[in-house]
């Protein structure tokens, strides 16, 4: 069984829900959804943000799945009079609300959207390191990635409110490969993935999609057993409140070094939030300022998300995804030495 149980990752990310699944990566949770969520009579179609991560879409796009891309305003909430016309021709059958850098979103909203439209809510909670202030209670899935906050070298976790979505997950994951025992077979397999990957470059893809199934998923969909226990040890050494200080401690070293420049504020976030830490800029110009000053310091901080949907670029009503991307920092943390950056880049690239 691959479910967490009455383990200690429930203490803090279930919130509610029937069960959790272990992932290497959030955005894996996404082509589990799709393959429980599928209907016979036409093909499942899943509403992202226009303002995402492309990476995160990634098993969406191996599969037999339309991707509707909805718009967001400045605010990073979904544009939901747009939305509404979309949705008569093109109604959702799951919708995915991403909570941006520890601010929560209209999740009421969404909820009510979702009811109306007979879809399924998927709340991307990726930013955050655990549930708070209402992330996580009214989706029917909801996406973590402790990747993002602890000490190991893959995890994502699922949150799946209903009982019987939680058993067709649990079906398609029995017929998925064992997760790697360590980090040393992890590397392993990834190499061999890089290598069949580049043997296969020349091959023609096939012109006709081909129909969801659980093969369409990553190679590596299941958490390592090694980050599993070590993400346990750290839920019952109490080690969370520890990592929430020393992030803490690093945002103020951040906003004492930007606290006399102009046209720039954080991303105001739920109180308690441990999230990701973001920055907006009045225009590109104070961006480049901002990254400049940064990077001075040796604080890893980039635009966020480095790579937006391609159709973002081609389709006019998505433009405000644009101007985010272009306006919006991620202050990641300190840079690595180069010797400790060449180790953690033989490990999968999370986004």
């Amino acid at each position: 069984m691959i479910f967490a149980g009455k383990s200690a990752l429930e203490r803090v990310w279930l919130n509610g829900a029937a069960e959790i699944f272990k992932l290497s990566q959030a955005r894996h949770a996404l082509g589990l959804i799709a393959l429980a969520s599928q209907n016979k009579d036409r093909r499942l179609r899943f509403w992202c943000p226009a303002y995402v991560c492309n990476v995160a879409l990634q098993s969406l796009r191996n599969m037999d799945v339309e991707i509707v891309l909805y718009p967001v305003d400045r605010h990073m909430v979904p544009d939901w009079s747009v939305c509404e016309k979309l949705a008569v021709d093109s109604p959702p059958d799951l919708f995915l609300l991403v909570h941006y850098f520890g601010s929560l979103n209209a999740i009421r909203e969404a909820r009510n959207f979702c009811n109306q439209k007979h879809a399924k809510l998927i709340e991307d909670a990726a930013h955050f390191m655990s549930p708070v202030g209402g992330i996580g209670s009214v989706g029917d899935f909801v996406c973590y990635s402790p990747l993002k906050f602890f000490p190991v070298p893959d995890g994502g976790l699922l949150a799946v409110r209903d009982s019987e979505q939680a058993e067709k997950i649990q079906k398609i994951i029995g017929k998925l490969p064992r997760p790697a025992p360590d980090r040393f077979q992890w590397t392993i397999d990834g190499v061999k993935r890089g290598l069949k990957q580049f043997l296969r470059r020349g091959a023609t893809k096939p012109k006709v999609p081909r129909p969801i199934n659980p093969r369409q998923l990553s190679p590596d969909p299941l958490m390592s057993r090694f980050s599993g226990r070590a993400l346990e040890d750290a839920v019952r050494r109490q080690r969370i409140a520890s990592i929430a200080d020393r992030r803490k401690q690093f945002e103020c070293s951040v906003r004492e070094i930007l606290k006399n420049i102009d046209h720039v504020a954080e991303i105001e976030r739920i109180d308690g939030a441990t999230s990701w830490m973001g920055l907006r800029c009045e225009d590109e110009t104070t961006v480049q300022s901002i990254l400049e000053r940064l990077h001075e310091f040796g604080i890893s901080a980039f635009n966020w998300p480095r790579n937006l949907p391609p159709e973002v670029v081609s389709q006019e009503n998505l433009s405000e995804a644009l101007y985010l991307r272009n306006t919006t920092i991620y202050v990641h943390g300190p840079r690595r030495s180069r010797r400790r950056a060449k180790r953690r880049s033989a490990q999968p690239h999370h986004s």
